[in-house]
């Protein structure tokens, strides 16, 4: 089912893509971003108390934190313009470097579980 709904998003970002308005402002913007840091914030709190715990769940809730910190560096970098783009850049290394220590992490805790996915090849 995720394999089609996938192939069958292809197409509408297409559609997206060449028909969207190139500027547009977005309502309730503040409450996006906040929104977007608290999941993150509640990620990295579950990453580091999984991290304590050997807990089982560590390599789905690391990974979540990953994702969630690519998508704000994503938005960050696309939505700035002149300074904001600078800072972007510097929160960007951040947030990358952090979300490349989630994926370590997720890797190495879905390894030390028996995740017949995390084997080396």
């Amino acid at each position: 089912m995720p394999l089609l709904a996938g192939l069958l998003e292809l197409p509408w970002i297409f559609v997206l893509a060449r028909h969207q308005v190139p500027e547009s402002s977005a309502h309730h913007l503040r409450l996006l971003w906040c929104g977007l840091d608290l999941m993150e914030v509640a990620a990295l709190i579950g990453t580091g108390l999984g991290v304590r715990r050997h807990a089982p769940w560590l390599p789905t809730v690391a990974a979540t934190a990953a994702t969630l910190l690519l998508c704000d560096d994503w938005f960050n970098t696309v939505t700035s313009t002149g300074w904001q783009l600078v800072a972007a850049a510097v929160m960007g290394l951040i947030e990358l470097s952090l979300a490349v220590l989630c994926y370590r992490i997720s890797l190495r805790a879905a390894r030390a579980v028996g995740n017949p996915l995390a084997r080396r090849s």
